[in-house]
């Protein structure tokens, strides 16, 4: 009988979020066409008892939301299970929203009751760690991304900007397209710049920009992966994080697919692209005080932008892809699980 590890995703909706797939399902998967195990979703409390199941893998607040689960965690009723937590979120500051601070309260929660329980526990991001009740309990583990989802040979199209995420980023959209009104109108024009924002964004905007809602609501990340591969001609996607306390635990990741996609990245800077190696060199930065401005110029070298996106793309499948990124979350399953598969 094939030993299994159970893994226990946090969802958005029905399906399993973006960190979820990343970090958990996808590396899971590779694991077990690597190795003589089987993957399977935790789906009831008695699977932890079976005497095949040598581990359960689980992230964020999944636990919490598991009916009996946080008290077989919290009372060790589960001792001789090698349990693993993951997180790529810092829960320690409220977002301005109260939906944002709702959830981030509760990843606190989650955060301090596996701590306080438990020693193999990751992060994304070397500010996660620092910033634990238990530092020495984590390890960083740097995110990767399944490149074959995003890979597309579309042509390029000059001065066409993508911008995809999540409402949280929604004062720094505004402000980008605030800054466009110090712009002439003329100068717009002769540019042609566009910028489409991907997501559930209710704003009115410059003129330079378009609002994409994905169709069919699908955010399952795969799914909307090979949908962005499919259509994307951009030139170059923005990444749009500042150096909030909020923000200085955010990943690479925005440059990682916007790689995969071939597009170069433009973005503020940020820690988390001095953190990990070769990355900080292959991304333009604008300045946040001034965006439009510092975008603008930018653009004017599009031959440098496009051969930019074809040598991140290049780099990104060959070092921080799943299954190559000797760093990433694929190994650190197959070293953490190592003495229970032999």
């Amino acid at each position: 009988m094939k030993k299994t590890i159970l893994y226990l995703p946090e969802r958005s909706g029905s399906k399993p979020n973006a960190c979820s797939y990343l970090r958990m399902i996808a590396p899971l998967s590779a694991l077990a066409r690597l190795e003589k195990i089987k993957i399977q979703e935790l789906t009831d409390l008695s699977q932890l008892f079976k005497p095949e199941v040598i581990a359960l893998t689980t992230n964020r607040t999944a636990f919490l939301d598991f009916p009996g689960l946080k008290n077989l965690i919290q009372e060790n009723f589960l001792s001789k299970l090698l349990i693993h937590w993951d997180t790529d979120d810092f829960s320690k500051l409220s977002h301005q929203t109260a939906l944002e601070r709702e959830y981030l309260i509760k990843l606190s929660t989650a955060q301090d009751i596996i701590e306080n329980t438990k020693s193999n526990l990751t992060c994304s991001t070397i500010f996660i760690k620092q910033n634990a009740n238990s530092p020495e309990k984590f390890s960083v583990v740097r995110n990767s991304v399944p490149a074959d989802n995003w890979q597309n040979k579309n042509l390029r199209v000059e001065n066409s900007l993508l911008f995809y995420g999540h409402e949280t980023y929604l004062e720094e959209i505004v402000r980008l397209s605030e800054s466009f009104s110090e712009i002439g109108d003329r100068e717009l024009k002769k540019m042609g710049i566009s910028i489409e924002v991907v997501g559930s964004f209710q704003v009115k905007l410059h003129p330079v920009f378009t609002l994409t809602t994905i169709p069919g609501g699908s955010h399952y990340y795969p799914h909307f992966a090979t949908w962005m591969a499919q259509r994307s001609k951009h030139i170059a996607g923005l990444s749009l994080i500042d150096e909030s306390i909020l923000n200085k635990g955010k990943s690479d990741l925005k440059f990682l697919e916007y790689s995969a996609l071939g597009m170069a990245t433009i973005a503020y800077k940020h820690r988390t692209f001095d953190e990990n190696e070769g990355v900080y060199s292959r991304i333009g930065f604008i300045d946040r005080e001034n965006p439009a401005r510092s975008l603008c110029e930018l653009l004017t070298d599009p031959n440098k932008l496009k051969q930019q996106g074809l040598d991140n793309q290049n780099w990104v499948i060959n070092n921080r892809s799943l299954g190559r990124d000797t760093g990433d979350m694929l190994n650190y399953y197959r070293n953490l699980f190592h003495k229970l598969l032999t």
